[in-house]
C-alpha cells in the first residue's frame, strides 16, 4: 500500500496577480475549467485510463458472502491528488 503526502508552496504570480493578469502566470484568475470536449485522443485515453484504475480499486471494497450477495467489506477509497511543483530559485 502506497501513501502520497502533498505538499505544494501557493505564491501570488505578480504582486498584482488578484487583480490584473495577462494570461502567461499561473494563478486562480486564468485557470479554465477543461471538459472532456477538450482533450485530445491521447489525453482522453489517460483520462479512461485512470478512471478504470480507480474503479478497479474502489470494487475491491467489495466482497460477495454465500448465496451470492455482494456486501460492502471497506469504505470506499478517496481519489488521492498529486501535485507536481517546480522549485524556483
Amino acid at each position: 500500500m502506497y501513501h502520497y503526502i502533498n505538499t505544494i508552496e501557493i505564491k501570488l504570480a505578480a504582486e498584482d496577480a488578484c487583480t490584473t493578469g495577462d494570461g502567461f502566470e499561473v494563478h486562480t484568475n486564468n485557470i479554465i475549467q477543461v471538459i472532456e470536449e477538450d482533450l485530445n485522443e491521447v489525453q482522453k485515453k489517460m483520462v479512461d485510463h485512470a478512471m478504470e484504475e480507480f474503479k478497479r480499486i474502489c470494487l475491491q471494497s467489495f466482497g460477495v458472502v454465500t448465496r451470492g450477495k455482494v456486501v460492502q467489506k471497506t469504505p470506499l477509497p478517496t481519489p488521492r491528488y498529486i501535485t507536481i511543483v517546480e522549485e524556483s530559485a
